[in-house]
C-alpha cells in the first residue's frame, strides 16, 4: 500500500461519494474483530452532515479502513466513535477510540513511516505504517489529518477534507486553472524578507495581487483597513505571534474579520494544525512548499469566502438563457426578503414548519443557481428547527451576503464578474 501512495502520483478521480454507504462498508470490515473484542461501534451524524460527497472514494476509504483498523487494534475494552460533519463543502469525519493512546512524549512522531510508538513490544501485530499512509492520502485530498486526546481515554484522530470537482484530474492542476481566472487580493505575512519574495513572485505570476506585511501587528492593522480575499499567515514572528494575529482579525468585524486565513509554517505536524484552526485559521500549508500547492491553497481559502459558484449560474443561464436567469434571480432575491422578514419580525413568531420550508425552498432554488453557502445554511437551519434548536443567526448572515449581490447587480453579466 505505501508504495503504491508512493507511485501512484497526484491522479484523483473525484466522483459523487454515498457517505453513509462507505461508512457502512467501512465498519463492516472491522466489526469482526470488534465484535470479538465485545467492542461497541457507533456512528454519529451530525444536523447537516452531507448525505453525498464529492471527493476520491477509494482514497478515503483507504484512510478510514487504515484509521478504523487502528482503533480496533490498539483499544482491548470500551468504545470507538465514528462522527461525521461538515457539509458538501467541506467534510470532517472522527475516529475517537477508548484505547491505549499515544504516549504524550512521542506525538511529534505522529505519521512518521515504521513508528509503533512502543507496541511492537505488547505482541500487537502491525508496520507502523497505516498512519503514514493515512496521512499521505489526507493531503493528497487537500484536507488535513490530526489526532488529540480522548477526554475518556484513548485518542481521536480527524480527517478533514474540502470537496473537489467532479472530474478525474490533478488537484493542482484544477486549482491553477482556477486561479487564472480569478486574481484575488493576497495578504502575505512573514517576517523573512527571503520567504515573502518567493512566495509573492508565484502568486503575482499567476495574477493575484500582494500585500506584505513583515509581522502580525501590520497584518492586523492590514487587515482591518483593507479588503482581502485570502491572508497567508506565517506562524513564528518576532512581536505578535501568528496565532494572536490571527485570533485579532477574527475580532475585526464582518466581513473583514471573516477573511480565509491560512497557516504557513515549517511545522507540518497536524497537531499543530488543529491548534491554527482552534486559533480562527481556515486552512494549513506546509514549508516548504511548491508554486502548486501555494496556489492550490490560496484558491481553496478564497472558494469559502465567494457568495456564490460563478460557474454554475453561467451554466445555468447558458441552458434556460439569460433572461429566464435574470427571472430566477430576481425570485430568489424575493424568497430571501420573505425569510429575512420572518427572521428579524419580533412581533411575529412563524411556525417551525413554516420556517423549515423556507429554508429548505431557499436551499433547493440557492443550490441550483449557484449559490452553494446559502444552500447549505439553509440545509442546516431546516434540519436544526425542526429538532427545536435552530438558531437563525448563520443563515441570515449568508442570506444577507447574496441579497446584497443580488441586489447590485445590473444585469447577470455584472453578477458573474462578481
Amino acid at each position: 500500500d505505501y508504495a503504491r501512495v508512493e507511485s501512484r502520483g497526484p491522479t484523483l478521480q473525484m466522483r459523487n461519494v454515498d457517505v453513509q454507504r462507505l461508512l457502512d462498508d467501512c465498519i463492516a470490515f472491522v466489526e469482526p474483530e470488534a465484535t470479538k473484542r465485545r467492542l461497541v461501534m457507533r456512528v454519529v451524524m451530525a444536523p447537516g452532515a452531507p448525505i453525498h460527497f464529492v471527493t476520491d472514494e477509494l482514497q478515503l476509504r483507504q484512510i478510514l479502513m487504515n484509521l478504523l483498523g487502528n482503533s480496533v487494534k490498539y483499544t482491548l475494552q470500551g468504545s470507538i466513535e465514528l462522527r461525521v460533519s461538515g457539509d458538501e463543502s467541506d467534510l470532517r469525519i472522527e475516529v475517537a477510540d477508548t484505547g491505549i493512546g499515544i504516549p504524550e512524549g512521542r506525538r511529534h512522531l505522529l505519521f512518521r513511516e515504521y513508528e509503533r510508538f512502543g507496541t511492537e513490544k505488547t505482541g500487537i501485530e502491525g508496520t507502523g505504517l497505516g498512519l503514514a499512509i493515512a496521512h499521505r492520502l489526507a493531503r493528497r485530498l487537500g484536507g488535513h489529518l490530526g489526532h488529540r486526546d480522548n477526554p475518556v481515554g484513548g485518542s481521536v484522530f480527524w480527517l478533514e477534507i474540502p470537496a473537489g470537482a467532479p472530474a478525474a484530474e490533478d488537484v493542482a492542476a484544477a486549482a491553477s486553472i482556477a486561479e487564472t481566472a480569478i486574481a484575488l487580493r493576497v495578504l502575505l505575512v512573514d517576517d523573512s524578507v527571503v520567504n515573502r519574495e518567493i512566495a509573492a513572485g508565484y502568486l503575482r505570476k499567476s495574477g493575484h495581487t500582494v500585500i506584505e506585511a513583515s509581522d502580525g501587528s501590520d497584518a492586523v492593522e492590514l487587515a482591518g483597513a483593507h479588503d482581502f480575499d485570502v491572508v497567508l499567515m506565517d506562524m513564528r514572528m518576532s512581536g505578535m505571534n501568528g496565532l494572536e494575529a490571527t485570533r485579532r482579525i477574527r475580532a475585526l468585524p464582518a466581513p473583514r474579520g471573516k477573511v480565509p486565513i491560512v497557516a504557513v509554517t515549517a511545522n507540518a505536524l497536524d497537531e499543530h494544525a488543529e491548534e491554527c484552526r482552534r486559533a480562527g485559521m481556515n486552512d494549513h500549508l506546509a514549508k516548504p512548499f511548491a508554486q502548486a500547492d501555494l496556489l492550490a491553497v490560496v484558491v481553496r481559502a478564497a472558494a469559502r469566502r465567494r457568495v456564490f459558484d460563478t460557474a454554475g449560474l453561467a451554466q445555468v443561464a447558458s441552458a434556460i438563457g439569460e433572461e429566464e436567469a435574470e427571472r430566477l434571480l430576481d425570485c430568489l432575491g424575493l424568497r430571501i426578503e420573505a425569510l429575512l422578514r420572518r427572521l428579524d419580525d419580533p412581533t411575529k413568531v412563524p411556525s417551525r414548519e413554516e420556517l423549515a420550508d423556507l429554508a429548505h425552498e431557499l436551499a433547493g432554488s440557492g443550490g441550483t443557481l449557484g449559490f452553494q453557502r446559502l444552500a447549505s445554511a439553509a440545509r442546516r437551519y431546516a434540519v436544526a428547527v425542526r429538532s427545536g434548536a435552530a438558531d437563525g443567526r448563520d443563515l441570515a448572515g449568508e442570506a444577507k451576503n447574496v441579497l446584497t449581490a443580488l441586489q447590485r447587480r445590473r444585469s447577470l453579466e455584472t453578477l458573474l464578474s462578481v
